[in-house]
C-alpha cells in the first residue's frame, strides 16, 4: 500500500472516530469553580435629596482563592446543552455564597473588612453553527442572562463599623460566540466569549471561557478550564457592583 493510500486510510479512520465522539445530542456538565473576586460597591444614600451631594463613599475588596477555603458556604455550577444538526440550545446555572470573609486592608491589623458575597446566575441560549469543518466548529449564540448579586462590605476601624450593602437582580440580553478545535478525536479546545450588546439593567457585562476537554469514551469527558466574568452596574453615582470574578474550574461531563 502506498504512503498516500495509508494516509488517506488514517484520515478516514480519524474522521469516523471524531464522528463517533461528536454524535451526541445532550451534554450535561456539573463542575467545580472556586474563583477569586475583586470589586467595588458604594454606600446608598439613606436620605435622598434633590440638592447637590458629595459622591457616596466606595469600598474596594478582593477575595483570593486561598481566602475562600474556610468561608465558602455554598457552591453549585452546572451546564447543559442540546444539539440538533446546526441548531443548539444551552443553559447554565451558577450559585456562589461566601459569608463573613475577613480581609485585611493595607496589611494593617487596625482596619479589617468583612465581606459577604452571594452570586446567583442563570443563562439561557439559542445558537446556530455557522462553520462545521472536520476540525473547526464556530457557533453563534444569543440569549438572556439573569444575575443576582448580594454584596456586603463592612470595615472595622478602631471598633467602629462602616460599610455598604448592595443587592440587585439583573436581566440582560447576551450575544456570544464559541470556537471549537478538534486536534484529535479525544481532545477538544474550546474558546467562548459573550457580552451584553444592548445593556438593559447592567452598564456592561462580559464573559470569557477557555476549556481543554479530554474524552475517555463517547459518553464521558473531563474538562479543565478558566473562566472570567466581568460586571459593571452603576446608577446615579451608586455602584452596585463593579468588578470581576475569575478562576480555574473543572468540569465532569456526560454526553449521549
Amino acid at each position: 500500500m502506498s504512503a498516500y493510500a495509508q494516509g488517506a486510510e488514517q484520515d478516514s479512520l480519524q474522521q469516523k472516530r471524531i464522528e463517533k465522539f461528536e454524535s451526541w445530542k445532550w451534554r450535561i456538565s456539573p463542575y467545580a469553580w472556586v474563583p477569586a473576586i475583586r470589586g467595588r460597591v458604594t454606600t446608598p444614600s439613606v436620605f435622598p435629596s434633590q440638592l447637590p451631594e458629595p459622591p457616596p463613599p466606595f469600598f474596594d475588596f478582593k477575595l483570593l482563592v486561598k481566602d475562600l477555603r474556610s468561608h465558602l458556604k455554598f457552591l453549585s455550577v452546572i451546564s447543559a446543552e442540546y444539539r440538533s444538526d446546526r441548531f443548539l440550545f444551552a443553559g447554565r446555572f451558577d450559585a456562589l455564597v461566601i459569608e463573613s470573609q475577613p480581609v485585611f486592608i493595607l496589611e494593617s491589623l487596625l482596619d479589617q473588612t468583612l465581606v459577604d458575597f452571594a452570586l446567583y446566575s442563570a443563562d439561557l441560549f439559542g445558537g446556530y453553527r455557522f462553520l462545521t469543518d472536520e476540525k473547526v466548529h464556530l457557533d453563534g449564540l444569543v440569549g438572556l442572562r439573569m444575575l443576582h448579586l448580594n454584596v456586603g462590605v463592612h470595615t472595622l476601624v478602631f471598633g467602629n463599623e462602616i460599610g455598604a450593602t448592595q443587592k440587585k437582580t439583573y436581566w440582560d440580553p447576551v450575544l456570544g460566540a464559541r470556537l471549537k478545535y478538534l486536534p484529535h478525536y479525544r481532545w477538544e479546545l474550546i474558546f467562548y466569549a459573550d457580552i451584553t450588546p444592548i445593556p438593559l439593567e447592567s452598564n456592561f457585562s462580559f464573559q470569557g471561557v477557555s476549556v481543554i476537554t479530554y474524552h475517555f469514551n463517547p459518553h464521558f469527558f473531563l474538562a479543565p478550564g478558566y473562566r472570567f466574568v466581568g460586571h459593571r452596574k452603576t446608577d446615579d453615582e451608586v455602584t452596585y457592583f463593579d468588578g470581576n470574578i475569575r478562576g480555574f474550574y473543572l468540569r465532569i461531563g456526560f454526553q449521549f
